[in-house]
């Protein structure tokens, strides 16, 4: 008797853990099990680690409880909400509805509004939710109850990668120092002395100039864009603005910042920029060599260091990367899919996911560095020196800076991707004409961009800006 109550008691711990708040009745069994479908994002190397994980699932917890995962890519998260809503509005040829889907904050609340995902609150515990580092579960919860709804899987940051063979060289013969590089002021600085080092070449390009707006608005004290309730209003503050161009658009029209190719890594490639700032999740894209437009190669070596600050501000840097989000369904489904989803995030699959990815671990506990070091001493060349630098500088990132992320509201994104293109789009026009104009006047690249460096010219794009993007939010 006493031995049958304790495999009773020792089942129901067992449900309870995979269950969180409470174990649903669960209509599935290795006899009889279920079919759970994943729509993700991942390409590449980064599928194939994530149908690793799936694989490796299903062969053990999911052939121990009945749970099979069925995982498909999609291409991006563009094309995943895309598809989403077709299968909801039922349009010809649209596949069925998955069980997950990887998403952001956004994509997940426009499909809130349809009655379509999940709270996860009854399968996951409050205690649970507090293994997860709290700034990667911001733009988690909806709905005025604010509702859990979007777990978080794979995260990343920013950071400024470097070519240390060209910065040290440049130390040495200026005297500039690490510590340049580590707001926007001196960093705007040390760019235009090494564009009069080097007679003309640009030192710095910036990815994802939303980020770098969105980012630095708030940590200049103006939240760009406020909402409340899926709501939103613009918080266009002037100065504040006028400090973002200053420190981007200004170095970029004069030449000391450049922002030719679709990432800046392509540009730090072909020698055009020195440094960037990029996602941590890209550090393995930092080249080894440089190829300069006559196709010679010279060597090149990643150093890292933390995003810039504005001065006089607190360390704050994005928050960005994907969640999972289940759609709902019958409770047997929905409790699968946090199953697998608990599963995912554990801290032994997520270190294994981040180092195949270089995304960040999401929880607490995983202790990457210890896992990197273990692996450096056993095979070094399985390490990758930028992801290794990268992950490093995070890690103590993480202890000082505190990380942001707007919230999702009606056209987010649309709002988002609209401010990208007003700026960048401002300055790839007037460098094509700044250009133009050296070439047609033979003059020097100083004397050409003197008109686009009047307040008038700042004044006309602020409010052309303002009035696009009150449009977006306002409708």
């Amino acid at each position: 008797m006493k031995k049958s109550i304790s495999i009773i008691l020792a089942t129901i711990l067992t449900l309870g853990m995979f269950s969180g708040c409470s174990a649903p009745n669960r209509n599935y069994s290795p006899e009889n099990p279920i079919l759970i479908t994943v729509w993700h994002h991942y390409n590449g190397h980064h599928q194939a680690a994530f149908e690793d994980l799936v694989v490796k699932f299903n062969e053990t917890v999911g052939k121990e409880t009945g749970i099979i995962v069925e995982s498909t890519s999609k291409g991006s998260t563009v094309e995943i909400a895309s598809a989403l809503n077709d299968s909801i509005d039922e349009k010809v040829g649209a596949d069925s509805l998955p069980n997950i889907f990887s998403s952001y904050s956004d994509t997940v609340y426009d499909l809130v509004q349809r009655d379509v995902v999940a709270p996860l609150d009854n399968y996951i515990t409050e205690d649970e939710k507090s293994e997860y580092i709290e700034d990667y579960l911001q733009g988690s919860e909806f709905e005025e109850n604010g509702a859990f709804m979007l777990l978080p899987v794979s995260k990343s940051t920013e950071v400024l990668y470097i070519n240390e063979l060209v910065w040290n060289k440049f130390k040495i013969n200026t005297g500039a120092k690490d510590e340049d590089l580590s707001t926007w002021e001196s960093l705007t600085e040390v760019a235009q002395k090494y564009y009069e080092y080097s007679g003309g070449q640009a030192f710095f390009g910036r990815d994802a100039t939303a980020n770098y707006l969105l980012v630095g608005s708030k940590q200049l004290g103006e939240e760009l864009f406020v909402s409340e309730n899926g709501k939103a209003e613009i918080n266009y503050n002037k100065d504040t603005v006028k400090k973002l161009w200053d420190n981007l658009y200004i170095p970029t029209i004069k030449g000391h910042y450049a922002m030719d190719g679709k990432f800046r890594s392509d540009d730090l490639k072909t020698g055009k920029i020195v440094s960037y700032v990029g996602s941590t999740s890209g550090s393995a894209f930092f080249p080894t060599n440089i190829t300069d437009e006559d196709g010679n190669l010279t060597p090149a070596k990643c150093d890292v260091f933390p995003l810039p600050n504005f001065s006089g501000t607190q360390p704050l840097a994005v928050c960005q990367g994907v969640g999972m989000a289940i759609v709902k369904g019958e409770e047997q489904e929905e409790h699968a899919s946090t199953v697998f989803l608990k599963w995912l995030t554990n801290v032994e699959q997520n270190v294994e996911f981040s180092i195949s990815t270089n995304y960040m671990p999401v929880k607490k506990d995983a202790d990457i560095m210890n896992k990197l070091d273990e692996m450096l001493a056993n095979n070094p060349e399985s390490i990758n020196i930028s992801t290794y630098k990268t992950f490093e500088v995070t890690e103590d990132m993480l202890e000082t800076y505190s990380l942001y992320s707007n919230e999702a509201f009606e056209n987010s994104f649309a709002a988002r991707s609209t401010l990208e293109s007003l700026f960048n789009d401002k300055i790839s026009n007037d460098v094509t004409e700044i250009e133009k104009i050296m070439s047609e006047q033979n003059i020097t690249r100083e004397n050409a961009c003197k008109a686009y460096l009047t307040e008038d010219n700042f004044n006309e794009w602020y409010e052309y800006s303002k009035s696009e993007l009150s449009e977006i939010v306002m409708n």
